[in-house]
């Protein structure tokens, strides 16, 4: 057994850290935790955070335990499995208690069989869920489960109310170091406009002008409606939209910590007569995608004055909001990030709404000044149907790697050929083996060359490298644009290939990816998030087909930080300038790579919630790591040493939701973010 035990002074009201290391460093294995705190009798949450050196110096994150209230006499136990040596140790408590003044933690070794057991206990779910995902033989994927039980912990609680009460807490000395950062500027003026369709004496306007008058932060004015603005900043609000009175000013010390950005919002929910609150909104980064659906034209928008004097107006805010994105992206001033990630915005259950009409008709007008083509279709959230205009008959070209030897792959081959609408395309299927093709190959062969659109080569390696195969692939055809594609996908519409071209009439998109189901018709790809179980993770997982998803983000097109390459197209231009894919990667994170360094370019990466295709996943090459653990470390190192900040902070996942894997849309305990609101 290893005991640590430290001592730290609280040294914020949000949380208290303890940090301890081991020497000489704790091996891999099976252990029981015991977390003992002394000097405190009151409740209070933690998270445990195991960390390693590896040979490379970079620290490498391997646990967060599950946060659950403790009892009153303050002990924990967790069942861990330890990937590799632990040498640094820290515990953070949050609540807004008498903090404990010494944490102790005991380290004991446990022999297999119990602790697989135990860990499977502690969190059911994601036993079960590990279970269903694993591949090969069965006593394997129920030790891999085990094993990734133990790495998630105890399940996270799924209760807002306890969420708020530890983390949406403004007590005096957040508030003094706000104003400490808006202290830094000479001057930063606010005036709020209030949209409303109803008389002024209504209680949606009344609540809504009751907190802006409530504001620690001090109002120039208040309008009513849409007028020149005169100050630093314009604050939009509609009726029924209320502030917490720290609003103000934390937006205005990011907006000084930021250097005056053009736009900041904030997350928001939903607030009852009595003051409960429910059902919270934590936005992405803003983006076209989403910015169209009106799903993030709600909540507080900080707008700096040159970019509110080009707004026409309007009776409602939500249309103001999307008028100054765009204005604000037609400008070049959306490079910075808007979003502010904290809960400003409380919607009372009477606040004005904007009709689907007039967000069709804003939408429209935008859409068509930035000469992006498309279909607006009204509603909430509003649906815009991009046409592909003169890409129509831009040709494209379609890579497979396969292996040409399962009847399900060939015939998914086929429908693709069958299915597809759009005539100019040309399709180059690479086999990846030593030797000539079998008898089985060259039947196969046959069957596709019978469409004089397709080729089939042999790229003679011992091994198999996704990477090289697409990159061998895409240097022998000549399609503007390129189509990577699994050998076990079959689209369910014939204009797939179309959809996904109409994205590209807006020349920022560089990578646009599917959506992708299992057989059974639940959500195998949504979109990757980094960070999600680790490195990165499919969004949406198993949801059903037609399930509008957290915030409706399981159906709208919208930006990711990556797709998957099991389909996805991207312009050969851009394909060529981040160099193809990175044939470091044979078997995974390939695709995730090459999407982070188009973005790294400046390039968006859209995720296409409106094309749809059955992904047999694994049928032709199996798991990407069979048998091969040591390649699967390697190339999980390369990743967090290569984009362990986009791991750590994905701009389309809000800090504020989870991390763990089936629970992305749940809120995170504790959040992502700096102890304090303001560096």
């Amino acid at each position: 057994m290893t005991m640590v035990r430290v001592h730290i002074p609280r040294y914020s009201s949000e949380a208290t850290v303890y940090k301890g290391c081991t020497s000489p460093p704790l091996r891999p294995g099976w252990k029981l935790l015991l977390v003992k705190a002394t000097g405190s009798r009151s409740a209070w949450i933690a998270t445990l955070l195991l960390g390693t050196r590896n040979t490379e110096g970079a620290s490498q994150e391997l646990l967060m335990a599950r946060p659950l209230r403790q009892p009153g006499w303050g002990l924990k136990f967790l069942v861990v499995h330890f990937h590799n040596e632990i040498s640094d140790l820290t515990i953070r408590l949050h609540g807004h208690q008498s903090a404990p003044n010494t944490i102790g933690l005991a380290i004991l070794a446990l022999p297999r069989a119990i602790a697989g057991i135990l860990s499977c206990l502690q969190n059911v779910g994601a036993f079960s869920r590990a279970l269903r995902v694993g591949t090969g033989p069965y006593v394997k994927r129920v030790r891999k489960a085990m094993a990734a039980a133990a790495t998630i912990g105890q399940p996270v609680p799924n209760s807002y109310a306890l969420w708020t009460s530890l983390f949406d807490v403004w007590q005096a000395d957040r508030l003094a170091q706000l104003w400490s950062v808006v202290g830094k500027a000479d001057t930063l003026s606010i005036e709020a406009f209030v949209f409303s369709a109803a008389p002024d004496e209504a209680p949606p306007f009344a609540a809504t002008l009751a907190s802006l008058r409530t504001q620690a932060m001090p109002l120039t004015r208040i309008s009513l409606g849409w007028s020149v603005p005169t100050t630093d900043y314009v604050a939009i609000l509609q009726a029924g939209e209320v502030l917490p009175s720290h609003a103000l000013l934390l937006l205005a010390a990011e907006a000084v910590r930021r250097g005056q950005p053009a736009i900041l919002m904030a997350d928001e929910d939903r607030i009852a007569i009595d003051g409960s609150r429910s059902d919270p909104m934590f936005k992405p980064e803003l983006n076209l995608s989403l910015i169209c659906s009106g799903t993030l034209s709600r909540g507080i928008w900080l707008i700096r004055r040159d970019l509110a004097a080009t707004i026409d107006g309007n009776q409602w805010a939500e249309c103001v909001r999307i008028e100054a994105w765009f204005r604000a992206r037609t400008l070049g001033l959306t490079d910075v990030p808007c979003r502010v990630p904290y809960v400003l915005t409380h919607r009372r259950a009477d606040a004005e709404d904007a009709p689907a009409a007039d967000l069709t008709r804003v939408v429209e007008r935008c859409l068509a000044e930035a000469s992006i083509p498309a279909v607006v279709e009204a509603g909430f959230p509003v649906r815009v149907r991009r046409l592909p205009g003169p890409l129509s008959s831009r040709k494209v070209s379609i890579v497979i790697p396969s292996k040409l030897a399962s009847d399900l792959t060939i015939n998914c081959i086929a429908e693709v050929l069958s299915r597809t609408f759009h005539n100019a395309f040309e399709m180059l299927v690479v086999v990846t083996q030593t030797g000539p093709l079998t008898e089985t190959q060259l039947q196969a062969r046959a069957r596709l060359c019978a469409d004089t659109r397709v080729r089939v080569d042999v790229l003679e390696r011992p091994s198999f490298n996704y990477s090289l195969a697409n990159n061998f692939a895409v240097a022998r055809t000549t399609g503007a644009f390129v189509c990577l594609l699994n050998d076990d996908v079959q689209p369910l519409e014939g204009d797939w290939l179309d959809r996904m071209l109409s994205f590209f009439t807006d020349d920022a998109v560089g990578i646009v990816g599917a959506k992708l189901y299992y057989p059974s018709m639940t959500v195998q790809h949504g979109g990757v998030i980094m960070g999600l179980a680790g490195p990165c993770e499919h969004a949406n997982r198993y949801l059903p087909k037609g399930e509008p998803g957290y915030a409706w983000r399981g159906i709208l097109d919208q930006e990711f930080s990556a797709v998957t390459g099991a389909c996805m197209l991207v312009r050969r231009e851009v394909f060529e300038a981040v160099g193809g894919l990175d044939e470091a990667y044979p078997s995974g994170f390939n695709d995730v790579d090459f999407c982070l360094r188009v973005r790294k370019l400046g390039h968006a990466v859209v995720f296409a919630g409106n094309v749809e295709m059955i992904h047999h996943e694994t049928v032709t090459f199996g798991h990407h790591y069979a048998g091969s653990s040591e390649q699967e470390d390697a190339d999980l190192l390369h990743m967090r040493l290569r984009w362990g900040e986009q791991m750590r902070n994905d701009p389309f996942h809000n800090p504020n939701l989870s991390l763990i894997p089936g629970s992305e849309w749940v809120p995170a305990f504790p959040p992502r973010l700096d102890i304090e609101p303001v560096s």
